[in-house]
């Protein structure tokens, strides 16, 4: 006899979804399916179906489907699972984490409740987090209702369940519990663009910062032994988007030590301006001058609502590990350790884009250090006019050594951009102090989408020494093809021009000291698909009453299959004078050609370099071994020298700090040890918390219920977290959407999260704090038996004391439960008969299985 199922308003395909989101046994969906006849129908218009709301909000169809119970029971398939797979697939009534979607776009999580039928109650808070328009039915209800949540649950309150389409006919609502997602299809009326985008970043929070970052340095061998330590300490504090910071530095050389008071500031960002004011010990932004270190307070646009320019970038040479030091104005901006052999700074945090910044390299084989100046004019090449409006007041501070040589006079800067169209941007600017004032103008030109020039020039006027002169700069970049750009900045500046710092050593003034005559660099990047890529770069530098100095680098990489072949270049052209008024051309040339080849995790490289006449050969070996610590060491000849050179680094990363460990000779009789330790620390309401990372002005603590060593990914990097359950969002980019998600492969495995990704827009010096729900779970398989031992048949579907479904039997009586918090289990036999399932289980679940398994018995 040929059996019949015909679906109600739906079809095959949506009533295998069903079976498969509910988890159905992959026989029994076989065979529910061999006996369903679809019967299409053709769907109703947007108008029709409006016009047919019924009185209850009613967001979906429940599509039924009917099926043949004998027809079921012949091949030994439950009815009861007909029953449950007949309606559509639906969220379990009250409130759920979900993700959420509006036309297409996510909106992160947000908390939906649902009614017993699983349809969509529409709320003024979900509404908001999915930036719609809240309709004024929803705004009277909160406001004659009181607070969501006080006194009744909107799930099974018929009234609480509004239905958005009464608003918007058009809108559509798509559920998908199976993925734990909602999805909203609205108008472009329904979406809510009246306040600012800004406005809906978090704001407010409390929490206090530490920052630290300690490196020593020790050499020892011919006789010249020396000894470096760095501490770098930054103490803060975030209230209601107010940031402040101070940072202090104590430097020990060879028994002599510094300390720098390097800021001590209070910040905050004005969102509905886009301006941010400082007050303290500030740097000042946005200026077209190079000022040094104020005391004072400025005002200037907050570049992440006025996107700037990245960080510049620094490439070099080391022929022994060495310590690399970034100063501009007088400042020291950044300082690490780098390995032998080719190195990048990338992202330098600048104090001023109108101030050189000069790099020192010092190696630990007991060379001589060596000092590169970076110009101004190319560190953001084509784009220096500063956007909006910034202003700045205070007096000067004397970072430097010069007792009463040095003046710190009163200052006021400002300086203003406006765009002129699509493709020009002009700046101007104006800076008054005792006894010294200057004018500048700036033009940014986009001369095409690809490409970009500035030209800016500056005018001072010394009465200290009695000075006038003119700065002019210029600088462009492009991007000539896909796989070509370049970039080009020429300055030059007459004998009479002061910069402000100059104009505040008095000791100098009227000396014929060391000043800037010209400056070019040009940099291009090239790639190929046959000969791989280039790089090259030219810097040239003539003074005032000194040598000129100039350098070069190229490099060149290719990969060969798994294998890369480099070759880096460098050389410096040097001019130095001596007394007798005689000068000679240094010319140093160093190259640096590696071959590496991956061996599974471990990176084997061979390499050859040559500084000062002598190539030297070398080996090297590194390995990130997993997420807390790698390691690299090389061994390498040395001619000239009584043995090879031999350097090994290990870097550790135990969850909430970084330690870094290296030690490297040149010979046997000179060697170097190197230690650093890093990282920052928060005090919220959540605890004190440590962080392996640096602690950014805009953060956040997250919370995985009291589970410790759960792995976090955040846009900063991996964390963990601690023992109570509580990790750091260490830095999080402001006016941007962050995304934080818990890997789940780190969780023990008696936890389930109610959702593991999380999404946070936080606006600039907000604490935020993201929880994500821990549920504890228990999986078991059961082994059913019978009061007489016979399995359970297969196919038989489990319900709990609600009869909702759990889940299905399979063979030999094999019942796999996700969660056993469910009571009063029961099955129902294919006769209709009940029976009850009676188990126990040990008290404590084993972790390190994956569920726990024991004998059940079904009774009747």
């Amino acid at each position: 006899m040929n059996h019949r199922i015909t679906p109600r308003n739906g079809s095959m395909h949506d009533y295998r979804a069903r079976a498969r989101s509910a988890a159905l046994s992959p026989i029994a969906l076989a065979t529910l399916s061999t006996f369903c006849h679809v019967s299409a129908h053709a769907s109703e218009s947007a108008s029709q179906v409006v016009a047919s709301l019924p009185p209850r909000p009613q967001i979906q169809d429940a599509s039924a489907t009917e099926f043949d119970a004998d027809a079921l029971r012949a091949r030994g398939i439950d009815p009861a699972l007909a029953a449950y797979f007949s309606q559509a697939p639906r969220f379990t009534p009250g409130s759920q984490r979900v993700s959420l979607f509006v036309n297409d776009e996510r909106r992160g999580s947000a908390t939906a409740t649902f009614d017993d039928q699983g349809h969509l109650c529409f709320d003024r808070t979900l509404l908001e987090q999915a930036g719609l328009i809240v309709p004024d039915a929803l705004k009277r209800d909160k406001a004659e209702g009181g607070k969501e949540g006080e006194g009744q649950s909107a799930a099974g309150n018929a009234a609480a369940c509004y239905d958005y389409r009464e608003a918007f006919p058009q809108a559509t609502t798509d559920l998908d519990p199976g993925a734990n997602a909602v999805r909203l299809i609205v108008p472009a009326e329904a979406l809510n663009s009246d306040a600012k985008p800004v406005d809906k970043y978090a704001s407010g929070g409390v929490g206090g910062v530490f920052n630290y970052n300690v490196m020593s340095m020790s050499t020892t061998g011919s006789g010249a032994n020396s000894r470096y330590t760095l501490a770098d300490s930054e103490f803060g504090l975030n209230a209601g988007d107010w940031i402040v910071r101070s940072r202090h530095t104590f430097t020990l050389q060879d028994g002599q030590s510094n300390i720098s008071d390097m800021y001590t500031y209070a910040q905050k960002t004005f969102v509905r301006t886009g301006g941010m004011m400082q007050a303290g010990q500030i740097n000042v932004s946005g200026s077209l001058f190079a000022v040094p270190s104020l005391t004072g307070v400025q005002y200037f646009p907050d570049s992440a609502l006025i996107p700037a320019p990245a960080g510049p970038s620094f490439q070099g040479i080391t022929n022994s590990p060495s310590r690399v030091e970034v100063h501009q104005l007088g400042m020291l901006i950044y300082s690490t350790v780098v390995p032998a052999g080719p190195f990048t700074l990338s992202n330098l945090p600048l104090t001023s884009a109108s101030a050189d910044v000069q790099i020192t390299v010092t190696e630990t084989d007991g060379g001589a250090a060596r000092t590169y100046t970076v110009p101004a004019a190319s560190l953001t090449a084509g784009q220096r006019a500063p956007q909006g409006l910034s202003v700045a007041v205070g007096k000067v501070r004397n970072l430097g050594s010069g007792g009463g040589d040095l003046r710190a006079p009163l200052v006021a800067t400002a300086s203003k951009g406006w765009n002129i169209g699509t493709r020009y941007r002009v700046a101007t600017g104006a800076l008054v102090a005792q006894d010294y004032q200057a004018l500048a103008g700036s033009l940014d030109v986009a001369v095409s989408g690809s490409t970009s020039a500035n030209v800016q020039s500056l005018m001072s006027n010394s009465q200290v020494d009695h000075a006038r002169g003119f700065n002019v700069s210029t600088s462009a970049s492009t991007q000539l093809t896909d796989t070509l750009s370049a970039s080009f900045s020429a300055t030059q500046q007459t004998p009479g021009y002061r910069s402000l710092a100059d104009t505040t050593n008095l000791s100098i003034l009227g000396t014929p000291y060391a000043r800037t005559r010209s400056q070019y660099t040009a940099s291009a990047n090239w790639s190929h698909p046959l000969l791989g890529g280039f790089a090259m770069s030219y810097s040239y530098a003539s003074n005032y009453n000194a040598p000129s100095s100039q350098y070069a680098t190229l490099g060149w990489n290719r990969m060969f299959g798994r294998v890369t072949a480099s070759l880096n270049l460098q050389k410096s052209f040097n001019r130095q004078s001596y007394s007798n008024g005689a000068a000679s051309l240094n010319n140093d040339l160093q190259f640096y050609a590696t071959l590496s080849i991956p061996l599974g995790s471990v990176n084997v490289q061979g390499y050859s370099t040559n500084t000062g006449g002598r190539t030297r050969f070398g080996t090297s070996v590194s390995q990130t071994v997993n997420d807390y610590w790698n390691y690299s060491a090389r061994a390498e000849t040395n001619p000239g020298a009584d043995g090879p050179n031999l350097s090994g680094t290990v870097n550790v990363l135990p969850r909430y700090t970084q330690a870094s460990m290296s030690y490297s000779q040149s010979g046997w009789s000179n060697g170097a040890y190197t230690g650093q330790l890093q990282g920052g620390v928060v005090a919220t309401r959540e605890g004190v918390t440590f962080s392996p990372y640096a602690i950014g002005d805009t953060f956040g603590v997250v919370s995985a219920g009291e589970l410790s060593g759960v792995r976090i990914s955040t846009p900063q990097g991996t964390v963990w977290t601690d023992p109570r359950g509580r990790a750091v969002v260490p830095m999080l980019p402001a006016y941007q959407r962050s995304r934080i998600e818990v890997l789940t492969k780190s969780l023990p495995r008696n936890a389930d999260l109610n959702n593991g990704i999380d999404f946070v827009d936080a606006g600039r010096g907000s604490v935020n704090f993201v929880n994500f729900g821990v549920v504890k779970t228990r999986r078991v398989l059961l082994r059913v038996t019978t009061p007489d031992g016979v399995p359970l048949p297969p196919s038989l579907a489990v319900l709990d004391d609600k009869d909702q479904y759990l889940t299905t039997s399979v063979g030999d009586g094999v019942v796999f439960l996700n969660n056993d918090a469910a009571k009063n289990l029961h099955v129902k036999l294919s006769d209709d008969k009940i029976c009850k399932l009676r188990y126990e289980l040990p008290v404590k679940p084993d972790l390190d299985r994956p569920f726990d398994s024991t004998t059940a018995v079904c009774d009747f």
